[in-house]
């Protein structure tokens, strides 16, 4: 369950707290154009991921999307409403906005129809990149709601057995509310690792395994420059393409959004500038209310016991324990809630040039990070 030391980000080059990267944050994306409200819901959700570790979808992401409202592929003034509605399920149009705010949207809703229904399932088309997954079961864990969510992107993988990017490596969440505050979490992307932990890798500096990419002329490479413009690999070949697969038929293919070749790449992937665009994302969350089922505490106490069971596992190796999802980025957040959320220059040079570019004083960012 630890990510191995070569997935893992690059020393930090300063460290700032996190409520004021979250005050930035917002600063940053009000600039940009959104509304306070939802430059708000932006900021809370890229923050709270770098907070949990996972780095390659928190605030490294700013630039991005920033880049992204400046060349009109996203919409800064949404209006996210519902479409359709029926029994437990509703449709969700995301007006072609940010994903962030449609997906907590989305969340809120299916939460409501699993306390009334037991249920809730709540699709989401024209959307687009939302950053983690993981993120927006938190609310729903926290009111003794399981969750799962899905989400589709651009191609940028290859189904197993193939050599061309024509599906994407669609990440699905999976998250049990626990008997304390910390809730168990499982985010995956279905390629080996995600595109941005390359993004990631590139801008640190530092080489990738040779087992996550082939580059556009179909050859591995630990060379995060020649994989930018590659080809993902599915995790354990065709498990996670059949994942992947059906990912993308219950988001882009059912909400009626973008899929397969359809759906436009976020950024320039060297294959054209007709492939970046207006994303047109699908997402789907499945809420399930875990009192339709039982007494809540009952089921607490019984995944307490299958969780101590787990960590009553012999390791395989000396000195090494056996963890359940979730607990690497509970361990994140304790300590950077503590210690400040690191970030290395490369990406702290991406965020200040977003922010000089609009307008935004970076003073109280620099000014507070500590090497």
């Amino acid at each position: 369950m630890t990510p191995p030391a070569d997935a893992r980000p690059g020393p930090a080059d300063v460290v700032v707290p996190a409520d004021v990267l979250t005050e930035f944050t917002r600063d940053v994306f009000e600039a940009a154009g959104l509304s306070t409200k939802h430059a708000q819901i932006v900021a809370d959700v890229l923050v709270r991921t770098s907070l949990r570790g996972v780095d390659s979808h928190g605030i490294m992401r700013i630039p991005l999307y920033t880049s992204r409202l400046k060349a009109g592929f996203l919409n800064p003034r949404p209006k996210v409403r519902i479409v359709h509605e029926f029994g437990a399920t509703a449709l969700v149009d995301a007006d072609d906005g940010m994903g962030h705010i449609s997906t907590t949207f989305a969340m809120d809703k299916a939460i409501e129809l699993a306390h009334k229904h037991g249920v809730g399932c709540v699709g989401i088309r024209n959307s687009s990149h939302f950053g983690a997954a993981g993120h927006y079961l938190l609310k729903a864990l926290d009111e003794d709601v399981a969750a799962m969510l899905f989400t589709n992107g651009p191609p940028v993988m290859a189904p197993a057995g193939g050599r061309e990017a024509r599906i994407c490596n669609n990440p699905i969440a999976v998250g049990v509310p626990s008997s304390g505050p910390e809730h168990y979490i499982h985010d995956i992307a279905m390629s080996v690792a995600a595109g941005g932990k390359i993004r990631l890798a590139q801008q640190e500096a530092r080489p990738i395994p040779d087992n996550w990419v082939l580059t556009a002329s179909g050859e591995r490479t630990t060379d995060p420059d020649d994989a930018i413009a590659g080809i993902l690999l599915p995790m354990t070949e065709h498990k996670g393409y059949g994942l992947a697969f059906f990912a993308e038929a219950i988001t882009g293919v059912l909400m009626g959004s973008a899929f397969g070749l359809g759906h436009k790449a976020q950024w320039d992937t060297g294959r054209g500038a007709d492939d970046v665009g207006v994303s047109k994302t699908g997402h789907t969350i499945v809420a399930i209310s875990c009192a339709a089922f039982g007494e809540v505490d009952a089921f607490k106490s019984r995944l307490n016991e299958l969780v101590e069971q787990l960590h009553a596992t012999a390791p395989q190796e000396e000195g090494g324990r056996v963890i359940v999802p979730g607990e690497p980025e509970h361990e994140s957040v304790r300590r950077r809630e503590v210690e400040g959320i690191p970030i290395s220059a490369g990406v702290l040079a991406g965020i200040l040039a977003s922010a000089h570019e609009l307008g935004v004083d970076s003073h109280v960012l620099v000014g507070t990070a500590a090497a």
